[in-house]
């Protein structure tokens, strides 16, 4: 809504009846965004259900070393 100078009681009201419909627009996107929210939060899974997750577990080099101790060899071997 542009803005303009006040001349008139009738003018006020059709100001504020422009500031009520801006208030219920503002409102539904507000809403539909708080529901867009909740639904993609209920599509969330954890990141054990993909498939990157346990890709290395069958690894002959990792076998009975913790990811630290892996990885602390790896850069031993490698950077000396």
């Amino acid at each position: 809504m542009k803005w303009k100078r006040v001349k008139s009681g009738a003018d006020i009201v059709d100001l504020i009846h422009h500031m009520e419909s801006d208030l219920e627009k503002l409102k539904k996107a507000l809403l539909a965004s708080q529901q867009a929210g909740k639904e993609s939060k209920r599509s969330l899974r954890s990141f054990r259900e993909f498939e990157f997750c346990g890709m290395w577990k069958d690894r002959e080099d990792m076998k009975g070393l913790s990811s630290a101790e892996w990885l602390a060899r790896i850069r031993k071997e490698q950077w000396r």
